[in-house]
């Protein structure tokens, strides 16, 4: 438990498992568009069992080119046991500001990635036993389609927020693509 502010915080929202559920969909590729000059890519690596994250440059003369995201303290291409998209709903603010609801009490929608498969869930700020009991907060957690806990592999997850009316498509050969849809007002 970690303190913060003179407080104790608890950390053990979800759990971590080196074995995946059953009952996972194929998934060596994920792409992310969320714009001409803003997209990435997560492909399985067998030997990190971890996806690997490649980026664009924001060039309107490349589009869709992309390359490995790379750490610059150590060189080595960012790496991810975890990728999650969640699907959140979203308020403009201003045209470059977003409110999105990740309040607590909120859920939504989630899609995990790990093990070269990727499982429906749900995302959840709901309010359980240990913020009754207590009265502080723990993070998003992360459960399965009958609420229990869905299992992170043990590593590094990486968040990807979209709003719940973004398009999720799987063209197959275990490649899978989300398409950002911004909410009314947003700027593009």
């Amino acid at each position: 438990m970690r303190r913060t502010a003179g407080r104790p915080f608890d950390y053990s929202s979800n759990v971590y498992s080196p074995v995946a559920p059953p009952g996972g969909i194929p998934a060596s590729q994920l792409d992310v568009f969320f714009g001409n000059i803003n997209q990435s890519g997560w492909v399985y690596d067998p030997l990190y069992r971890a996806y690997l994250r490649y980026v664009d440059n924001a060039d309107i003369n490349a589009l869709g080119v992309l390359h490995p995201d790379v750490d610059r303290l150590t060189g080595r291409q960012l790496h991810f046991e975890n990728v999650v998209i969640v699907m959140a709903d979203t308020d403009v603010v201003t045209r470059s500001n977003l409110d999105i609801h990740l309040d607590a009490g909120n859920s939504g929608p989630a899609l995990l990635f790990r093990n070269r498969q990727y499982f429906p869930i749900t995302w959840s700020a709901v309010g359980g036993d240990y913020e009754m009991r207590t009265g502080l907060r723990r993070p998003i957690r992360f459960l399965n389609p009958d609420g229990s806990p869905a299992a992170l592999m043990p590593g590094h997850t990486w968040v990807v927020i979209v709003t719940p009316f973004s398009r999720f498509e799987s063209p197959g050969g275990g490649t899978h693509v989300i398409e950002y849809a911004p909410p009314a007002g947003e700027a593009q």
